[in-house]
């Protein structure tokens, strides 16, 4: 299907274009080959530990080249277009620790979860990525991570 999405996509304009989300929270090896396909790309911390990566921050950074060139990609800014987001960021969260991302520039942006105070039914992360939009990259991972 995100081969479609991919191929259709190669016929518009940016504007047009339909964005795809991929979501590497799974440690199953099959899934590491959707990392190129995704616009928005989400690498969760038991994925991250999988590829040898320690913390938030060193995950964005090591897992950047895996990243589709050319798009947006982290966890919670789906619609962001600021300068640091373009062409291509690479986003890591790591349960209670938050979440970090890093674009292009190679800053690496944190952001501070917000544990409820009870366990509470959560939004799936594209809705996250729809409440983000018109947010700078830092207000909207920390949105997301909010909400």
């Amino acid at each position: 299907m995100i081969q479609q999405v991919e191929l259709s996509n190669s016929t518009l304009p940016q504007q047009h274009r339909i964005t795809a989300s991929v979501e590497i929270e799974k440690t199953r090896e099959p899934l590491y080959q959707l990392f190129h396909y995704g616009d928005v790309e989400l690498v969760n911390k038991d994925a991250a530990v999988l590829f040898a990566f320690h913390s938030a921050a060193s995950a964005p950074k090591g897992l950047y080249h895996r990243v589709k060139k050319g798009v947006v990609s982290t966890p919670a800014v789906l619609s962001c277009k600021c300068a640091s987001c373009v062409p291509a960021l690479s986003s890591c969260a790591w349960a209670e620790k938050g979440a970090d991302e890093m674009g292009p520039d190679g800053v690496v942006v944190h952001s501070d979860a917000f544990p409820p105070e009870a366990p509470v039914d959560t939004l799936g992360a594209v809705n996250t990525f729809n409440t983000s939009h018109g947010k700078t990259c830092l207000k909207a991972s920390g949105h997301g991570l909010h909400i």
